[in-house]
């Protein structure tokens, strides 16, 4: 924020999908009610929700719209209480208000769903992070989700190992010189530093 001086007042905020717990129901049919369809949902919170359901905030979306005589597929998302407002009291303090939390990987899939992506055929998405990374995939209205802790700081951690220098030294280095070795024969960069990077950031892209 105060690098970028950024003008606007409202915040909308993505966090990662490793704080948070996504779990997916199908429900009975009851006939469309959002009222009902909130209150069963909360019940299957609170069965799979390993933290007291006081200790978290929650919601809920349809997977499948809700008919008089099919069941209904719902997602609901937890997130602990302290965690998030760790990060809004961090905008605020900003005098930025929050208009949205969304969740990363849910975040993918509605932002695919909104350009309808993968509504006739099988989509694969794959968001790398800092800390870890979504994998979405999308197969005419069915989903499946799962977040993988190996991102960007995976990297910079492997960096700063190899070469022996301090995190945010990595950092820069990988920012300024990174890129994936192709691997086979391929004509490798002037810079040895370069050519190094580019070996160690194949290897854990490799993992991912």
């Amino acid at each position: 924020f105060e690098e970028n001086q950024f003008s606007s007042k409202t915040v909308n905020i993505s966090i990662t999908g490793q704080s948070s717990f996504i779990r997916f129901a199908k429900l009975p049919p009851i006939g469309g009610q959002e009222d009902r369809v909130r209150q069963v949902v909360e019940f299957e919170a609170k069965q799979n929700v390993p933290f007291p359901i006081n200790e978290v905030v929650w919601d809920y979306q349809l997977i499948s719209e809700p008919g008089v005589d099919t069941e209904i597929e719902v997602m609901f998302v937890v997130a602990k209480n302290d965690f998030i407002e760790e990060i809004t009291s961090a905008i605020e303090e900003f005098s930025k208000g929050i208009k949205i939390v969304d969740i990363a990987p849910i975040a993918c899939y509605n932002a695919a769903r909104a350009n309808e992506i993968g509504g006739q055929d099988c989509v694969m998405l794959l968001n790398i992070g800092s800390r870890c990374s979504s994998l979405v995939f999308i197969d005419s209205g069915k989903f499946f989700v799962r977040t993988i802790p190996i991102a960007g700081q995976a990297i910079t951690l492997q960096i700063s190992k190899e070469f022996g220098i301090p995190y945010n030294d990595a950092e820069e280095l990988k920012r300024k010189h990174g890129f994936v070795a192709l691997g086979g024969a391929y004509e490798e960069p002037d810079s040895e530093v370069a050519a190094t990077i580019s070996k160690i950031i194949r290897n854990v892209m490799t993992r991912l």
